[in-house]
């Protein structure tokens, strides 16, 4: 039995304004997940309480949507629910750099709380919604691949695959981090001591991450890595990778 999504097209106040909603359940029938799809017209689906609200700057097309529910329906393959606070919700928008980020909001104010999405799944109380939901989503205009999803660590097309992206994002929302540093300056690195999701990054020679490297990458502004001398160099991650 697999994971099924249900769509409910939601219709707001506003003439003309609709949110497309999709009901995911686990391969148990448990639902799993609620997603939200926000068209430029839907008012604000991000980002927090604490930050200005933001709309969707452009409309997902079918293909973005179809690859977006397929990365949460494989987390509901994966993650067994506990009874009690299910489905998570999640908003999903789009922007129009060439990215994808996850915003992320803790379940508590106490030291060391997980996701509201991680107690939603876990029959924890995940506090209140932000935007109606427990987590948010946001993707860019990447120039997307059609082609199926292969599940690898490097990528296997040209174009970004949506579907591995946003299985990516929702890790995130999952709690799953990686520890790299300076990353938002443009010159990323990794530091002495890394955890255990970093050491399964790998680059696109398929060299592994290790503490102390700088990643060479597309925009970054490290050395090229041949000029890297004293601490190696992670030549580029894949899409998705950070």
């Amino acid at each position: 039995m697999t994971a099924t999504a249900v769509a409910v097209h939601a219709l707001l106040a506003t003439p003309g304004q609709a949110i497309e909603t999709y009901d995911i359940r686990d391969s148990n029938g448990v639902p799993f997940m609620r997603v939200r799809i926000f068209g430029t017209g839907d008012g604000p689906y991000c980002c927090g309480e604490t930050r200005k609200p933001e709309a969707s700057l452009r409309n997902l097309s079918r293909g973005e949507i179809d690859q977006s529910l397929a990365a949460i329906r494989d987390w509901a393959e994966i993650i067994k629910v506990v009874h009690g606070q299910s489905p998570a919700s999640v908003n999903i928008g789009g922007f129009l750099d060439n990215n994808a980020h996850a915003s992320i909001h803790t379940s508590s104010d106490i030291q060391g709380a997980g996701t509201k999405v991680q107690a939603a799944l876990t029959g924890q109380d995940p506090g209140k919604p932000i935007y109606g939901a427990h987590g948010m989503i946001t993707i860019g205009e990447m120039g997307v691949s059609s082609e199926a999803c292969i599940p690898s660590q490097l990528s296997m097309t040209p174009q970004a695959n949506l579907t591995a992206v946003v299985f990516h994002e929702g890790a995130h929302q999952l709690g799953i981090g990686s520890s790299i540093f300076a990353y938002f300056a443009h010159s990323p690195y990794f530091p002495d001591a890394i955890n255990a999701w970093t050491s399964h990054l790998y680059d696109d020679n398929g060299k592994q991450a290790k503490p102390g490297q700088a990643i060479y990458c597309s925009g970054c502004a490290n050395s090229p890595a041949d000029e890297v001398l004293i601490c190696g160099t992670i030549k580029a991650i894949s899409p998705g990778s950070m």
